[in-house]
């Protein structure tokens, strides 16, 4: 009795949250969210001259559409929203299928989670993140159902390389997500067919061996070609922000706030180009040191010095606000790792986050029903997943005093696990390569896995494939 009631206060909550997001998501239709980096990529797809921080595609994109309105009056966020929209539902059907998800039941569950409010925002936005995360939620898609099969196939692994490509050039940041994922991939798969071919006592495949610095080979070749599109495409500093170096994502880091706490500390040159009281004005807002910070000491010392003062200051920031630094940097870890929970939990106590610039965007339109379509969703999905947990908890300890073992060491368990990484990639990535407040809109397949996660967890049954 008890678990007929769940099921269906779970189907009551499911679609209370897909209505709602339907509404929200007619309401916002002709809305474009004013947000700083969207004017940056509109003005780029007037030159197609992106900065260092931006890939060549989404400009691209945007100025087709931009045509197009001039052409025949078509508001050009209508096509893009629905383009984004439809994309990103076509991921996640086809993820759902992985992890045997089917039927009438995977259409439901997809428009359950295409209508989580922090993903529907940004497929609702001009910002790349949506394209982002519908072709790194196919590469976890791909990389699942190549990891449940013997045999490699080509076809799909070079989908995975063209995927890389693709989210790279979207977003400079996924050369190294992207490229991680890949690379680490394929050489755990080729592991993984090695160690079953030697229990078989197969002879040796010398073509195995090809097809390795085959696959090695256009690694390098993805490298290039991203390096190369956007080398030629890019003009560092377009937009006034500070040079992508690693010196310049390492002083952000370590740097971040703390600019004029530790203003005493930084050399002279330092203080000659920057005040007190403009380095106080300046540490009032994490992305000053992009936007401002860094732009000044590049124009006053030279990129070369510059570079050399960030790492200096990186490391005078480390040695006299140790702690500080590393609390700052392990909260923004589990902020971003743990995204959604941490936008109930994380508040406070150090953790600098822009959920709420966000929130504010989220609910510019018709506030009232944003409101409670926000927090009702994720306070309905925290409840309903402390459910789910402890519901597969009770299902794994059956299976284990009955020694169905297999249940918890099938393919789809297994699989769940390269999604989980892709969570984990974005997370160290973003937390490492920069100092400002903690944005939900960097990590959506993040958020997506959760939800994955929890479905899978309500479900229990992961050793019978074609159960969803």
């Amino acid at each position: 009795m008890a678990k007929k009631i769940g099921k269906y206060a779970l189907a009551i909550f499911m679609a209370l949250q897909i209505s709602a997001g339907v509404i929200w998501a007619f309401c916002n239709w002709g809305h474009v969210p004013q947000i700083k980096q969207t004017a940056e990529y509109l003005e780029a797809a007037q030159t197609l001259s992106p900065d260092e921080y931006m890939g060549i595609l989404y400009p691209l994109f945007l100025k087709v559409f931009i045509m197009l309105e001039d052409i025949c009056g078509l508001p050009y966020q209508i096509p893009v929203y629905l383009l984004q929209l439809g994309l990103a539902a076509g991921a996640v059907f086809c993820l759902l299928e992985e992890i045997g998800c089917r039927g009438r039941k995977r259409f439901y569950l997809t428009a359950f989670l295409m209508s989580i409010p922090q993903l529907l925002q940004y497929h609702m936005t001009v910002l790349p993140n949506s394209f982002v995360f519908s072709a790194f939620v196919i590469m976890a898609g791909r990389g699942m159902r190549l990891w449940k099969q013997r045999e490699t196939d080509g076809r799909a692994l070079l989908l995975l390389w063209g995927l890389w490509i693709l989210t790279a050039l979207l977003n400079p940041d996924y050369l190294f997500i992207s490229g991680f994922f890949v690379i680490f991939f394929f050489l755990a798969l080729w592991v993984k067919q090695y160690k079953a071919r030697k229990r078989l006592h197969e002879q040796k495949d010398r073509s195995r061996f090809l097809r390795l610095w085959t696959l090695l080979a256009l690694s390098l070749a993805a490298i290039a070609i991203i390096f190369g599109v956007n080398q030629a495409a890019q003009k560092p500093g377009g937009f006034g922000k500070m040079q992508r170096t690693v010196q310049a994502a390492v002083f952000q880091r370590f740097v971040g706030q703390n600019f004029a706490n530790t203003y005493f500390f930084w050399p002279e040159e330092v203080k000659e180009a920057i005040s007190l009281e403009e380095a106080y004005d300046m540490a009032k807002r994490s992305d000053n040191l992009l936007f401002r910070t860094g732009p000044v000491l590049e124009r006053t010392l030279g990129k070369e010095k510059a570079n050399q003062v960030y790492l200096y200051m990186a490391g005078e920031c480390l040695r006299v606000r140790t702690k500080e630094t590393l609390l700052r940097i392990r909260n923004d870890f589990l902020d971003y790792l743990f995204c959604p929970m941490s936008l109930v939990f994380g508040g406070g106590n150090g953790h600098i986050s822009a959920a709420g610039w966000n929130y504010e965007l989220f609910t510019e339109r018709v506030p009232l029903l944003s409101k409670w379509y926000y927090w009702g969703s994720l306070y309905g999905f925290l409840i309903t997943a402390v459910g789910a947990l402890f519901y597969f908890l009770l299902r794994m300890l059956q299976k284990i005093k009955h020694g169905q073992m297999e249940g918890i060491k099938n393919g789809n368990s297994k699989a769940m696990g390269w999604l989980m990484l892709c969570a984990l990639l974005q997370a160290v990535f973003y937390t490492i390569s920069s100092g400002e407040p903690v944005n939900y809109g960097n990590v959506l397949p993040v958020i997506l896995a959760w939800y994955v996660f929890w479905y899978m967890c309500l479900c229990a049954d992961m050793a019978e494939e074609g159960r969803g």
